[in-house]
């Protein structure tokens, strides 16, 4: 049950990055920083707290160094398949790159509450100082938003207002 909850609450993080029409849907980038693949994306679900003319972005990070599918087996796949009633092409797919195996050898999708764990690889115990020098060295390489400054205040509300609050980086930019 802990395993579902959690992939709604991932899926839904997603929805909110998504679910708005309009050109802040299509805000989103990404760069590899110091051993960190650093994305990010406009949350318009959150307009509304950030300053007016600007864009709430949430950040995300991901070490190069951890290894979410390591261990997985095409044995594994063929297992769960069977189980879901999917065909491994579509559950691949589904599941992505970030399928590990849990303690009880089962496939799992890797949600923010199991990197928290440190279950789909290294943790990545980035402080919120460091996340904000990636964050701004990342966006500083878009031609679509513009880092203004970094409001530890904004990024605390937001971020436990959505979760994963060691995990993302929250901001607001001005984008195009």
């Amino acid at each position: 049950m802990k395993a579902i909850l959690a992939s709604l609450s991932a899926l839904m993080l997603m929805a909110c990055m998504s679910s708005t029409g309009g050109d802040a849907s299509k805000l989103k980038g990404g760069a590899t920083i110091d051993g960190f693949n650093v994305g990010w994306g406009a949350i318009p679900y959150l307009a509304s707290s950030a300053p007016q003319g600007h864009t709430p972005l949430i950040f995300t990070f991901t070490s190069l160094t951890s290894s979410y599918g390591k261990g997985v087996t095409e044995a594994d796949w063929e297992r769960r398949a069977k189980k879901t009633g999917m065909a491994v092409s579509d559950l691949k797919n589904l599941m992505g790159e970030s399928a590990y195996k849990g303690p009880d050898g089962e496939l799992r999708v890797c949600t923010i509450h199991a990197i928290q764990r440190g279950l789909c690889g290294k943790k990545l115990g980035l402080s919120v100082q460091k996340r904000a020098d990636l964050a701004r060295r990342a966006l500083a390489l878009s031609d679509r938003c513009q880092w203004v400054d970094f409001n530890a205040a904004y990024h605390t509300q937001a971020a436990y207002r959505l979760g994963a609050v060691d995990e993302t980086l929250h901001v607001t930019a001005v984008c195009k």
